[in-house]
């Protein structure tokens, strides 16, 4: 360490070089830096909703939710499932597991479930989505006598 400073010592323009270089690699990455106020997380989870209006959650369970789960078996890629069954509406929740792409997974699991053709007549379409999370990183206030 005494070596460098030395060195730096009786060599300024290294020294200024050298200055220069790590502000301007600074400022080059500052400028490639990714700013977001509201990130996305991805939670590794899909949820597949079918709404179902008017519809109580027995009948949900037995007309959307038994018919999610048997549909989904077998698909690579999921770690555990659970169903919700609601009044006008059944929820499919799908963990990935850690290896596997959430966007393949999502893709596979789409298709089963637009597959299923016995859903009753009342419910709507099934919306299969991934579970993004955001979150505010920084908080900003500014004050002064403006």
């Amino acid at each position: 360490m005494r070596k460098i400073l030395r060195a730096f010592a009786r060599n300024s323009v290294f020294a200024n070089i050298l200055l220069g270089l790590i502000v301007f690699a600074g400022l080059l990455a500052a400028g490639y830096m990714i700013r977001e106020t509201f990130p996305e997380f991805s939670l590794d989870m899909i949820t597949v909703t079918v709404p179902w209006p008017g519809a109580d959650p027995e009948d949900v369970e037995e007309g959307i939710c038994i018919k999610l789960e048997r549909a989904i078996l077998g698909i690579p890629g999921i770690r555990q499932f659970d169903t919700i069954s609601a009044e006008s509406m059944g929820m499919l929740m799908i963990e990935v597991k850690d290896d596997y792409d959430v966007a393949y997974v999502k893709d596979r699991v789409r298709n089963a479930v637009d597959a299923i053709s016995t859903f009753p007549p009342d419910a709507e379409r099934p919306i299969t989505e991934e579970m993004l999370l955001r979150s505010e990183v920084i908080m900003l206030s500014l004050y002064g006598d403006a």
